[in-house]
């Protein structure tokens, strides 16, 4: 008798677990097609409203353009900054969080900064989670790169952003170079 309900006790959290990932799996933001910003290609969420400066080196895109508690991406391509200029502002903002290693592009061979951070934020004075996640790198003789997602909280709890995160750390692995940019020239 206690090993069937042992049993039946083990099948439901199996059964449980198994759910629970499929659900995420179906909550997964998915990505589209490459589109151009600057010297690199990249691909962002599919579905998401796109303001394309691209040839500019400049991508905005979000879920809606109405509602500030639905996640805003930004990307920018630009010149590579002397002696990491944009790692040391982003480390100055976040001193006690220090950044995690992120992989640029399908290799993987350039690696980056990641910086995660919540802060509170008033919005129509009420306080709510404020959080951002900024990946940032320099290709290999080519321009830097910085991917910024940031959001509100729905409510004052503290924000789960593990979701943001991977979302990031894809897109970052789709970042390349764009096939007739002056860099790829030289390689």
């Amino acid at each position: 008798m206690q090993s069937a309900m042992w049993l039946i006790l083990g099948g439901t959290v199996g059964l449980a677990a198994l759910l629970d990932r499929h659900q995420h799996e179906l909550m997964r933001i998915n990505l589209a097609d490459p589109v151009p910003c600057g010297d690199v290609w990249l691909q962002l969420p599919a579905r998401w409203l796109i303001e394309n400066s691209g040839a500019a080196g400049m991508i905005t895109a979000s879920e809606s353009s109405t509602n500030p508690f639905e996640p805003a991406l930004q990307v920018t391509v630009a010149p590579p900054a002397e002696g990491g200029l944009v790692d040391q502002l982003l480390r100055k903002q976040a001193p006690t969080f220090p950044p995690q290693a992120i992989s640029f592009g399908k290799t993987g061979k350039t690696s980056g900064n990641l910086y995660v951070w919540q802060m509170p934020l008033d919005e129509d004075g009420q306080s709510y989670p404020f959080a951002k996640v900024i990946a940032t790198a320099v290709l290999p003789n080519g321009p830097q790169v910085t991917i910024r997602l940031e959001h509100l909280g729905r409510n004052s709890q503290a924000m789960d952003l593990q979701d943001d995160v991977d979302l990031v750390r894809r897109i970052a692995a789709t970042v390349k170079l764009s096939p007739g940019s002056a860099v790829q020239e030289q390689e």
